[in-house]
């Protein structure tokens, strides 16, 4: 027990300067354009003002993690920064994907994010998102629930709570230009990019046939930054 708290502290340090520099804000109205800011990427350094959770506590003495009340906040910091990360990159997706115009109901028709199953990512994505544009667009954040309609959204993202919904999201979601987001530590999760830790980080892999399917085109460089991209049969 005491070796898989200490695995997750050091997982938190390893993604904390990627979420620091994710999350940061930006001007509003900036459209992030650059290089993909991704999970598991390093963007830059963090803000020396940045709230990092491996402060809260010197990994020096992580023997203290056999206190459960230290290994339950530690692990509460780690999910927290995993959080951010996976909003954060949410968001950044939004750069390096191209929907069909048909997609979107007039010209200036904002992007929509939609999150099941992942209270958390809905709330820092909420706040990531706050006064600020992609591609001359608003983006607009729904928390779905049960049995709510799937239509209008751009992403989805289905977070653990939830992962019992796919198959039925994904049949109803089939050929609709939808990006379905998953988290999961298989790459058979299902959907079209699936977050997971790898090397202690946050990082995605990509079903690029499912993406093709839903009538998505995925820029190169967000693939060249993927942990994984499979190909499907063509490969």
């Amino acid at each position: 027990m005491r070796r898989a708290w200490l695995r997750r502290w050091l997982t938190c340090a390893a993604i904390t300067t990627l979420t620091s520099a994710l999350a940061a804000p930006q001007a509003a109205g900036q459209s992030g354009a650059g290089a993909p800011a991704v999970a598991g990427v390093a963007t830059g350094a963090p803000s020396a003002n940045a709230a990092n959770p491996v402060n809260a506590t010197n990994t020096a003495n992580a023997p203290g993690l056999a206190n459960p009340a230290t290994a339950a906040s530690t692990a509460a910091a780690l999910v927290a920064s995993e959080d951010r990360v996976k909003a954060a990159s949410l968001y950044k997706f939004l750069n390096y994907i191209s929907w069909p115009a048909a997609s979107f109901i007039k010209p200036d028709a904002p992007y929509v994010i939609g999150v099941a199953g992942a209270d958390e990512v809905v709330e820092n994505l909420e706040q990531l998102v706050a006064g600020r544009k992609v591609a001359d667009r608003q983006v607009t954040v729904r928390r779905m629930r049960i049995n709510e309609a799937l239509a209008g959204m751009h992403v989805l993202f289905v977070g653990r709570a939830d992962r019992h919904r796919l198959p039925q999201i994904l049949r109803q979601l089939q050929g609709q230009p939808v990006l379905v987001v998953t988290e999961g530590e298989s790459s058979n999760v299902g959907g079209m990019i699936n977050f997971r830790i790898v090397d202690e980080r946050v990082r995605f892999e990509v079903a690029l046939e499912a993406v093709e399917r839903a009538g998505l085109k995925l820029d190169s460089r967000m693939l060249a930054v993927a942990y994984a991209v499979n190909k499907g049969p063509q490969q």
